[in-house]
């Protein structure tokens, strides 16, 4: 959108006045835009599913792997639930979707400053607390890996459909069955590699929908190489690959699940 009005194009907009302000930049020219609608229908109702126990004990452990005032960057979904629940001390938050368990942090005073994201990950109670507030920028700002991996220590929690033995992470899909896109994955786990005092964490349980997770080749193409993934978590515990030789890399993965 910003590069196509840059280059003069005449944007066709419905107005709606059922939506919360919480955008942060500069207003649509008016001569580019054409209103040819208004609306006042509310967003879309987007759920997730509910943190089980598993979700619950490794979120537990990730949040002993922030350092003290990090910025904090988790996926939409179970996983980025129940990790925002764990989190004891205030963090900041820095991620590409913004997920309703922010609300709650906000309410036990654990959340520094204004959170900043590219889109809201949620419901009606997440957009009532987003209206008014500085929240949504740009992809080109939030994505930036020089502005993500500068200043503040950030840890980028990501999760996975698979991993194998080196930590290499599939969240594409499955053969014959597209699950994802890559989305904003590597974006932040290589800023948070190169973050003093930033780690990049992918969290998983070891099956998910019946299958392992740990594989010995991933059924899609890599979406994260392995050198951008610093820490491994699973229910049982987790591994440190920083400065491992590929033996002993995968030694510490399979180690996980027990293997």
């Amino acid at each position: 959108m910003p590069a196509a009005i840059a280059g003069g194009a005449t944007i066709a907009a419905v107005v709606n006045t059922n939506r919360p302000r919480c955008a942060v930049g500069p207003p649509l020219p008016a001569d580019q835009v054409l209103v040819v609608s208004e609306s006042t229908d509310p967003p879309l109702n987007l759920s997730f599913a509910t943190p089980s126990d598993s979700h619950r004990a490794i979120a537990e452990r990730v949040v002993d792997l922030l350092p003290q005032g990090a910025r904090l960057q988790v996926g939409p979904g179970a996983l980025g639930t129940a990790v925002l629940d764990a989190v004891r001390a205030p963090v900041a938050l820095d991620s590409g979707l913004l997920p309703e368990a922010v609300v709650d942090l906000d309410e036990r005073g654990l959340l520094v400053g204004e959170a900043v994201a590219t889109y809201l990950a949620g419901g009606p109670r997440l957009v009532e607390w987003a209206d008014g507030r500085s929240l949504l920028h740009p992809l080109e700002h939030t994505h930036d890996a020089t502005r993500l991996s500068t200043g503040t220590p950030l840890v980028a929690v990501n999760t996975a459909l698979e991993v194998d033995e080196q930590g290499q992470v599939n969240v594409e899909g499955f053969p014959g069955a597209s699950v994802g896109g890559v989305g904003g994955h590597p974006d932040y786990a290589v800023a948070a590699t190169r973050s003093v005092g930033g780690l990049s964490v992918v969290a998983v349980t070891l099956e998910h929908q019946g299958r392992p997770t740990l594989v010995d080749r991933l059924s899609a193409p890599v979406s994260t190489p392995s050198h951008d993934v610093d820490v491994l978590v699973t229910e049982r515990g987790c591994a440190d690959l920083r400065g491992l030789d590929r033996h002993e890399r995968s030694r510490a993965v399979r180690s996980l699940w027990d293997l």
